[in-house]
């Protein structure tokens, strides 16, 4: 008997939790601040990891891929793996900076995919109606059977 005590007790506890003030609260919270900000190591700035409006390219998805095409795949083994996972800042003017390769199974190739990225007009992301600086990742996967 000493035990169902503390058990139901911590139960009770659990759903007042669940469904009580600290829950509607939290809700609330969440819903209205959906733009989280954090010190970037590589610059020492503050910025964006999420936002209302993310980072986009003026001209799409068919200038991006169009860009794309300008990488030079000549040196790559055919049987490698054409995964490449690339992050950078869009500051408030569009620049970019702050670029690092996450993945890049040949590192020459996630080189030339952030020069393609940087050769692009980008608008920034906007957070409550006002532009951020937003560290981007962008995931690519490169066939060279195709090229």
């Amino acid at each position: 008997m000493k035990l169902k005590v503390p058990i139901l007790f911590l139960l009770i506890f659990a759903v007042l939790r669940l469904f009580g003030m600290h829950h509607s609260s939290y809700y609330l919270s969440k819903k209205q601040h959906t733009c989280q900000s954090i010190e970037d190591t590589l610059t020492q700035k503050t910025v964006y990891i999420s936002a209302d409006i993310l980072p986009k390219s003026e001209g799409g998805p068919a200038l991006f891929s169009k860009t794309l095409e300008q990488i030079h795949t000549d040196s790559v083994p055919a049987n490698y793996d054409g995964h490449f996972i690339v992050a950078f800042i869009v500051d408030t003017s569009g620049q970019v900076y702050g670029e690092r390769i996450i993945k890049a199974p040949i590192y020459k190739t996630g080189i030339e995919i952030i020069n393609c990225l940087k050769k692009l007009t980008w608008n920034p992301a906007m957070c409550n109606g006002q532009k951020v600086s937003m560290l981007y990742a962008q995931e690519f996967y490169i066939d060279i059977a195709e090229n």
